[in-house]
């Protein structure tokens, strides 16, 4: 009987929910190169998503909005059942705004708008997703800067992660860097940097 718990879905490697060696996939998509993969799918079929919508459409800026979008959403639905008593509502805003600039849909540059958020009302939540929309809208001018406040907050976040969890973590993800070509070679990238 083995004393483990199963592994949350979340944080298993990509190999164990997409079993590449049963399924023959004829293409592999990246988050990194999510919006040029999908217009190269939409491509492939003879679809044009302008001639469906009517618009041209930002695909990298939408994707961020309706992730915040989705994010606040269910925040809110979170806070309305379990009203948790350890943490403010800032606190969980500000956390928020914290992933949203360390996965670069808002930049560093735009700091949490703490003062004009009311505290705990019922309206918090809507300024506060107008904020983090409008900040999104203005942080970037290129998707260059975008990736170096990702790549710069990786750095920082793992940084402070000891070397020898880090060779765990390489070792947990290795097939997964094999498949999608991804370097696996985590200690020297974060521990030279530091």
């Amino acid at each position: 009987m083995s004393l483990r718990k199963p592994l949350d879905p979340h944080f298993a490697p990509i190999n164990q929910h997409c079993n590449p060696c049963r399924v023959q996939y004829g293409l592999v998509g990246k988050m990194e190169t999510f919006v040029d993969d999908t217009r190269a799918i939409l491509n492939a079929v003879n679809v044009d998503l302008n001639h469906i919508t009517g618009a041209t459409i930002d695909f990298d800026h939408e994707n961020d909005i309706s992730i915040i979008s989705d994010v606040i959403k269910r925040t809110s639905r979170y806070l309305r059942r379990s009203n948790p008593s350890c943490l403010s509502q800032n606190d969980v805003l500000k956390t928020i705004w914290l992933t949203f600039q360390t996965r670069g849909f808002i930049s560093t540059a735009y700091p949490f708008p703490s003062e004009l958020l009311v505290k705990d009302s019922n309206s918090t939540l809507e300024i506060f997703e107008a904020l983090a929309k409008s900040a999104s809208r203005s942080s970037f001018t290129s998707n260059d800067q975008r990736r170096r406040q990702r790549e710069e907050a990786m750095l920082l976040a793992f940084g402070s992660v000891p070397a020898s969890v880090l060779e765990q973590l390489a070792s947990a993800f290795n097939k997964d860097c094999e498949l999608f070509d991804y370097s696996c070679n985590i200690t020297d990238r974060f521990l030279k940097n530091l």
